[in-house]
């Protein structure tokens, strides 16, 4: 059937495909709709209604494309939907076998591929992605992957409920490995229901120096530089921040001088890897203060920002809170600047022992706020594998 050869790619990139005009309705409804999104894999990937007329269009249109695979004169141009099927069925796998807790791991192989398949996905995404409620958003996660587990079993299990992270997902953890490849595995699966932004220690410089080269090292051996490097151009494809229904600003750490607008960060070559200085770095290292204006407090060599500044940058973009993550509070959360700026951080009793508890923002589809904390899981002993 023409359904068999559909191509995946055909509304994300410059396809074929996209010169047909593909027949199909619209189910009646907001909340058929979001049902249908949750039970079709073609409505997740965001692929149109097919047909046989629509066999029939492509065809007339472009007698070129060999649609059992998904080229022209022998050139690769997208995904047929029997080669997506394929590669459902792999990441379904690898995503039981990263939940089992188990310590099973990807092969060399598989995360060299897993790489390659993200590094496609979010090089399709703008600096600012635009997410829609519900969505639960979460902070510094930090190798901590017994923990991330338990947050997916205490908020639901992707593609049910949909997840933005706000970076910071490796590093002075016990197993940043594997909570990158799980959440690289749920973008490949769940591109539309997963959001992945990119975090102060999402660079090869942070990975060296916190543990995370190590880590590659020790699990993969001779191939972890390969490993690592995948992994590290991966990171350079992260966007920078997101945008819930056009209310809720999401970015790793804070505001730059330098950025005015939500188009200013548009604007931004996010493309390479994260500068020590500059707008794009003030994305990742600024921090949130009592004072107004910018500054340097004490002898630190990042900016902070007043609650002026807050209050400026969301007024102007017409927005209402700003969300962030990159520094740890006691209880999972805090609200600053009049409750128009908040920190997530969901990485309980951090590395072993600050105690502290872990919470994550949950907006309904009303864009009401609800905060969830939890507790950490015991940490594993060394002999069980997971500790890099």
């Amino acid at each position: 059937r023409a359904a068999n050869h559909l191509c995946c790619r055909c509304s994300q990139g410059n396809c074929a495909l996209m010169d047909a005009h593909l027949e199909g309705t619209l189910l009646p409804g907001p909340a058929l709709v979001r049902t249908a999104e949750l039970l079709s894999p073609r409505s997740m990937m965001q692929l149109p209604s097919w047909s046989r007329a629509s066999n029939e269009v492509v065809q007339s249109a472009r007698p070129d494309m060999d649609l059992s695979c998904g080229s022209i004169h022998g050139k690769k141009l997208c995904t047929t939907w029997k080669e997506r099927s394929q590669q459902i069925a792999v990441e379904d796998d690898e995503i039981a076998r990263l939940c089992a807790r188990s310590g099973d791991q990807l092969s060399e192989e598989e995360c060299l591929r897993l790489c390659e398949r993200v590094r496609g996905l979010l090089g399709k995404e703008p600096n600012v992605v635009n997410v829609h409620a519900p969505v639960t958003i979460v902070g510094d996660v930090h190798g901590q992957f017994l923990d991330l587990l338990n947050m997916f079993s205490l908020c639901g299990s992707a593609p049910e409920t949909s997840y933005l992270f706000l970076g910071n997902y490796l590093n002075r953890g016990y197993d940043s490995m594997s909570c990158l490849c799980l959440l690289f595995v749920l973008k490949a699966r769940y591109p539309q229901r997963i959001t992945l932004l990119r975090g102060a220690h999402e660079t090869a410089h942070m990975s060296q120096v916190y543990s995370f080269y190590d880590e590659c090292m020790q699990r993969y051996h001779y191939r972890g530089p390969t490993i690592w490097r995948a992994l590290c151009d991966a990171f350079e494809m992260l966007p920078l921040a997101a945008v819930v229904e056009g209310e809720v600003f999401c970015v790793h750490s804070g505001l730059s001088p330098s950025l005015d607008t939500l188009d200013h960060i548009r604007a931004l070559n996010r493309f390479e890897a994260s500068p020590s200085e500059g707008p794009l770095c003030d994305l990742l290292w600024t921090d949130p203060d009592d004072r107004a204006g910018w500054g340097l407090p004490g002898r630190s060599t990042t900016l902070s920002f007043g609650e002026d500044i807050t209050r400026e940058f969301l007024q102007h973009n017409g927005l209402s809170l700003l969300t962030r993550s990159h520094q740890l509070v006691m209880e999972g959360f805090n609200w600053v600047h009049d409750d128009s700026l908040l920190t997530l951080w969901s990485a309980p009793n951090y590395r072993n022992r600050c105690r502290n508890k872990a919470a994550v923002l949950e907006l309904d589809e009303h864009m009401q706020r609800a905060i969830k904390q939890f507790d950490a899981v015991p940490w594993p002993s060394q002999s069980s594998g997971r500790v890099a």
